[in-house]
């Protein structure tokens, strides 16, 4: 079962948040407001996170560990140390009913839930407009590498 843990100042925090790719660009000063809301927990292998009222609406930045997204029986995506779950969501948007976020070792998280996201983004504007920017860089990425595959898929014989 997550236990909530205290093992990091705030700015530890913030340089955490602000080595993802989901806050790179943010002002440090705006990353320390929103660190400021993040909670530190360790989650121990087994915990389903989506499927976890106190966190299937959270972002969770792997501090150290590892989460998977399963659909079915196939891996989709792994978040290791530096890397995040929960961005759609924090958005609000939930994963389908077959898709499973599974913590599959230790893993110390920095949690930021959907109410201090969304307290966040309606406080400090320069943030919502990176997290705006991040999004439109991730559906980016998304089209090219359907593009790839179409590509790929129209070339193999």
């Amino acid at each position: 079962m997550a236990k909530v843990i205290q093992t990091m100042s705030i700015m530890e925090r913030a340089v955490q948040l602000m080595a993802t790719d989901f806050l790179r660009n943010t002002p440090t000063d705006e990353v320390a407001l929103i660190a400021s809301k993040t909670t530190e927990v360790q989650f121990e292998p087994g915990e389903i996170l989506n499927r976890d009222a106190d966190y299937a609406d959270s972002f969770i930045l792997v501090v150290d560990g590892l989460i998977e997204h399963r659909r079915e029986n196939s891996i989709v995506r792994e978040a290791r140390k530096g890397m995040a779950t929960g961005l759609m969501a924090l958005m609000g948007i939930d994963e389908p009913d077959d898709h499973i976020i599974e913590v599959r070792e230790p893993t110390h998280g920095i949690v930021l839930s959907r109410r201090d996201f969304l307290d966040a983004i309606s406080e400090h504007t320069e943030f919502a407009i990176e997290i705006i920017r991040s999004l439109a860089t991730l559906i980016l990425r998304q089209a090219r590498r359907i593009d790839e595959l179409e590509k790929e898929r129209r070339e193999t014989p």
